[in-house]
This record gives structure tokens, sequence and C-alpha cells, in this order.
């Protein structure tokens, strides 16, 4: 937490930066937002913050490294850049706050609620245990 606290005072007043949220001031923060962002640089699992996102109807701008994108994808809601691809994320960002006005969240949140169920997030693992079974 030292880190977060020194971070973020370095960050102020350019960006707002919260170091603990409730879950209900975490969702106001992202019904909020135009796009949420998830420029994974390692391989990683499915990220909740993406998931979150979707859910409550609002688009992501993730890596290709993001291990959500396993479960599934919804090109009206998700845009997906290489690693590191500064000026992807800066597009996929300006691309959903052009489309904010007319973005329908519901969208997203069909995607999310279809994908990322306990019966798809079931037979993903299944799948990807079957997969890793030699012979």
């Amino acid at each position: 937490q030292v880190f977060s606290k020194s971070l973020c005072r370095d960050l102020a007043p350019r960006i707002e930066c919260e170091l603990y949220l409730s879950d209900k001031r975490l969702h106001k923060l992202i019904r909020n937002c135009v796009a949420t962002v998830n420029p994974a640089l390692e391989p990683a699992g499915i990220a909740t913050k993406t998931v979150k996102s979707l859910s409550l109807g609002v688009p992501v701008v993730t890596s290709e490294l993001d291990g959500t994108l396993d479960m599934g994808y919804s090109s009206e809601s998700m845009r997906v850049c290489c690693p590191g691809d500064a000026e992807c994320f800066a597009n996929g960002l300006a691309h959903f706050a052009d489309l904010h006005e007319t973005l329908d969240p519901l969208t997203a949140q069909h995607f999310a609620l279809h994908t990322f169920s306990f019966e798809s997030y079931g037979a993903h693992l299944a799948r990807s245990l079957t997969l890793s079974q030699p012979g």
C-alpha cells in the first residue's frame, strides 16, 4: 500500500486515485465510465474488471493477453489490442467515446451474462481440463 499511496500522490491532480473501493462505489465509478481499460502485459486469467465492466454495460478495451477472451469476445462491447500498443488503446477509448450516447448497455450486459454464467464457465473449465490431459 505504500507504493499505491505514493503513486496516487504523484498522479494527483490529473488522475483520481482510489486505494480501496466498496463494491457499491466501484459499480458507481464503472457505470460513469465511457469504457474501462485492462492493459494486460502478461498472460492472465479471467479479469474481474473485464467481466464486471461488461456486466454493468460498460465496454472494455483490453489486451489480447486478457484471459477473459478465452471465454468469448464481443466486437460491439470490446476492443482487443496487442500488449503495449498505446495507439490501439487510445483508438479503442476514442471509439467508445464517440459511440457513448448511442451504445446500448444491454449489448454488453447480455454478452456478459451469457458468456460468464456459471454454466458457461463450467463448460469452459471442463474443456480446458480435457485439453490439458495427456494423450
